[in-house]
């Protein structure tokens, strides 16, 4: 055990750069990834994932779970304490959509009902703007 937490230790004696190397490699990966899910249709992003995922290796389903709970987790203590819970239970649903059919249509079905209300809402305050600013001109919209 004292070799493999010596390994980081004797990689950057190694290659100084190495460290900074992998972290750009994995969010490099991770805005690769990000991309090709806003690229996918609103409404099918999250079966979609899910449907890519069926091919993964054994170990990851368990992994994926595990990140769920623990997103979920952080997000229960940041709901106590000062802190932005809604993105750990975003994330946390994310994550259990890779894994769930169910859970990848729910979000699916709540994306495409927060779009609408998001232009539902944009109408009313460009109306609402309108007219304010036609009352403190004195003239009728």
């Amino acid at each position: 055990m004292p070799a493999i937490r010596a390994l980081p230790a004797l990689c950057a004696a190694i290659a100084p750069g190495i460290g900074r190397a992998l972290r750009a490699s994995v969010l490099t990966k991770l805005r690769k990834k990000w991309r090709e899910l806003k690229a996918y249709p609103p409404g099918k992003r999250f079966q979609t994932v899910h449907e890519q995922q069926k091919n993964a290796p054994a170990w990851v389903k368990p992994v994926v779970i595990a990140g769920a709970v623990v997103a979920f987790g952080i997000g229960v203590l940041l709901s106590i304490l000062p802190g932005p819970a809604f993105v750990f239970y975003g994330l946390a649903g994310a994550l259990l959509a890779i894994e769930s059919a169910w859970v990848a249509r729910q979000l699916d079905r709540g994306e495409v009902a927060a779009r609408k209300l998001l232009a539902r809402f944009r109408r009313w305050r460009s109306k609402r703007s309108a007219a304010a600013a036609h009352r403190k001109l004195g003239t009728r919209a």
